[in-house]
């Protein structure tokens, strides 16, 4: 058993919720007590997001749990039916509702044909692996029993993989929104999930493409090419070659040509940022550790190769269950999940000149006396994020991470 000083990892319930939480008219039901439910609201703000769903909880007692009453979510169903009136109702179990056995689907079956609104159970109460499995579930859930037939739209596209338990989420999503409609002349028309609607999600096979930005999405985005025939291309674009590929599989992907001046523009400002910050960077390269989720780790690990800073290590901060992690090379210095004594002795044994990160990790780092770190990924524990035209992601991306770079080497001299 892992011994946790900072931050315990989250469940595939909080996943679950954390995907939900963010979709504008979406209706919640929790089978479970009122506390975990205004535990996992307010830890959502706490990711710097907004809870836009109306959720509500059934709350429970003693007889519910031992005598395995259901008259709660039955009156629950039914009041939220008719005063919401939602087309849907997500239904989660608690983990003392999982742990208890309760068989949701089954009450869900059973009253079906008493209300209007369709019942869809997320089956993820806590125990089928930390919040990455609950996210995979439930971006694959929405794309399966909310997306319907709709009109085509040209022009447009979605974007999957956004959720607040990615440090910059929304920043990260606005690039990409910004180079899609400063490049190609297209426009977003959903967001899977942070700060859509249901409407939008209902609708979202009118698209031509969608765009997977984290490898939890790929499931779903798998479920709308069958169904729909939608094309998909994976892509988190960090650092100058990797948006370039971006763009290029865009074009491939949709045939819509990007526009050169405007893409010319993008590339020389990026070099200008990079020239800035090589600069700075000895022969060798400073050592750096990076800690976050998987695609943050693999992407900045390719930005600052880019620069010429060579990460000693990358410690992945959650579990790696599913196939759908590309990239992964064993080669490379990856460490999946790893304990925070092994994080503190890794940085003991390391000394690296740059930590780029997590809370849990800045915090170690700053214990040990390393002055040169930065925060880039979750969990936080209270930096405040309102801005969102700071990137880590796409051109811009490329340049603020420069600017990150060059502010927290002081100088070649001096490493």
């Amino acid at each position: 058993m892992k011994f946790y000083r900072y931050f315990p990892p989250p469940s595939d319930r909080m996943g679950a919720l954390w995907t939900l939480c963010g979709i504008h008219d979406s209706c919640i039901l929790e089978f479970g007590p009122s506390g975990n439910t205004s535990f996992a609201k307010s830890g959502f703000n706490n990711l710097n997001a907004e809870v836009n769903a109306d959720i509500f909880t059934t709350h429970v007692t003693e007889d519910d749990i031992v005598f395995g009453d259901i008259n709660r979510i039955r009156a629950a169903l039914i009041e939220i039916d008719k005063i919401q009136r939602p087309k849907e109702i997500f239904i989660l179990s608690s983990s003392l509702a999982a742990v208890s056995g309760t068989d949701v689907s089954g009450i869900c079956e059973e009253i079906k044909d008493d209300i209007n609104a369709k019942l869809i159970l997320v089956d993820n109460g806590g125990f089928k692996g930390d919040h990455t499995t609950g996210i995979r579930n439930t971006l694959s859930l929405l794309c399966n029993e909310i997306v319907t037939e709709a009109e085509s739209e040209k022009g447009t596209y979605n974007i999957i993989g956004s959720q607040p338990d990615c440090y910059n989420f929304s920043a990260d999503v606005e690039e990409i929104k910004r180079i899609m409609r400063k490049i190609f002349g297209m426009e977003c028309h959903a967001v899977f999930s942070s700060g859509s609607s249901i409407e939008k999600i209902r609708t979202a096979s009118s698209a031509m493409i969608n765009i997977v930005i984290r490898s939890e999405g790929i499931d779903g985005a798998g479920i709308l090419k069958q169904k729909f025939n939608q094309e998909y291309i994976f892509a988190r674009p960090y650092g100058l070659l990797k948006t370039l590929d971006f763009v290029e599989l865009i074009k491939e992907k949709t045939g819509v040509v990007p526009t050169i001046n405007n893409l010319e523009e993008e590339i020389f400002s990026c070099k200008a940022a990079l020239s800035h910050v090589k600069g700075r960077i000895m022969h060798d390269g400073p050592k750096a550790i990076i800690s976050g989720n998987y695609d943050l780790v693999l992407g900045i690990r390719s930005l600052l190769q880019e620069i010429g800073i060579k990460p000693v290590i990358s410690i992945v901060n959650h579990e790696l269950k599913g196939n759908n992690y590309a990239g992964y090379d064993s080669s490379v210095d990856m460490v999946i999940n790893p304990d925070e004594d092994v994080i503190e002795q890794m940085l003991t044994e390391i000394k690296p000149d740059l930590v780029l990160g997590d809370d849990t990790i800045l915090r170690i780092s700053e214990r040990l006396g390393i002055k040169n770190r930065f925060q880039i990924s979750n969990p936080n524990s209270g930096v405040v994020k309102i801005f969102d035209y700071t990137p880590f992601v796409g051109f811009r991306g490329t340049v603020y991470l420069c600017e990150v770079l060059c502010n927290l080497i002081p100088s070649h001299k001096t490493l």
